[in-house]
């Protein structure tokens, strides 16, 4: 059984849409706006920190502060697991082969307060005795994601080249990360929740990079549709990739690599 908050965001609602089935209940509880309870032993933890509530000042470090107090007054919690959905940009976006011993060094408001968090469970649980796991996602994507200049950008730009319109490109896009789709996150996700260690962190992507530049070139030829267009670089955007290996030695294998993932990602 599994209480998820967060289930109605992105990577969330893929997981319930892929692992939810009706006939043994597997899911208690997939949590609204403001419905902080926990239903179940085990919990699926996806909200994002930095995020503000209606409540000013209410910041959903808040949130998940209540929800620990709610699990851990749990008969149950002790037979139980939190496991808690991050990001791998707590590393700093500077070490071009993460693995999850190697020293975080945040930049900016949003790493800093999801690596908070991050410290909020891991104290809060070797306090009380409860279990956690921590999951670092890498660059979830997808043909359903949606982003801004600032944040995700890539989707962002996908769907402007589908519209048939002009992109600007700083430098020459030779960048690279570890893009993973979203079906394939899930998938990671639910096999190091059944089967990972506790009280641990697990990078969770597919430990290969792409340019980004070579994806938007891609979706430019494959939809016939937009334009890029190359001017001066102002800020030299980082590669970075994760290492994985904890996650493959638990079985785990994509099954968007390469060219399928690139045609996935498409806006249809």
């Amino acid at each position: 059984m599994l209480t998820i908050l967060g289930g109605r965001g992105y990577i969330g609602s893929q997981y319930v849409a892929d692992y939810y089935d009706p006939a043994v209940g597997n899911i208690v509880s997939v949590n609204e706006r403001a419905d902080y309870g926990v239903h179940s032993k085990d919990v699926l933890y996806l909200i994002q920190p930095y995020q503000y509530n209606e409540v000013p000042g209410d910041s959903n470090l808040t949130v998940l502060t209540r929800v620990l107090e709610n699990w851990r007054n749990r008969a149950d919690s002790k037979d139980g697991v939190f496991n808690f959905v991050s990001s791998a940009k707590v590393y700093g976006m500077k070490d071009v082969w993460a693995n999850e011993n190697t020293l975080c060094r945040p930049e900016g408001f949003y790493s800093n307060i999801r690596f908070c968090a991050e410290k909020l469970i891991t104290y809060y649980c070797e306090a009380y005795g409860l279990a956690y796991r921590i999951l670092r996602i890498s660059n979830a994507v997808g043909s359903k994601a949606h982003g801004t200049p600032q944040q995700n950008v890539l989707p962002y730009l996908l769907r402007r080249l589908a519209a048939g319109e002009t992109i600007e490109i700083q430098g020459d896009g030779e960048f690279y990360r570890d893009y993973i789709h979203v079906e394939d996150c899930v998938r990671a996700i639910e096999l190091v929740m059944r089967h990972g260690e506790v009280n641990t962190i697990y990078n969770i992507g597919n430990g290969v990079t792409y340019s980004f530049i070579e994806i938007l070139k891609y979706a430019a030829a494959t939809l016939q549709s937009g334009t890029i267009q190359f001017v001066p670089q102002k800020d030299v955007p980082l590669s970075f990739s994760v290492n994985t290996s904890k996650l493959q030695s638990l079985g785990y294998v994509p099954k968007y690599t390469g060219e399928a993932l690139f045609e996935a990602l498409l806006p249809r």
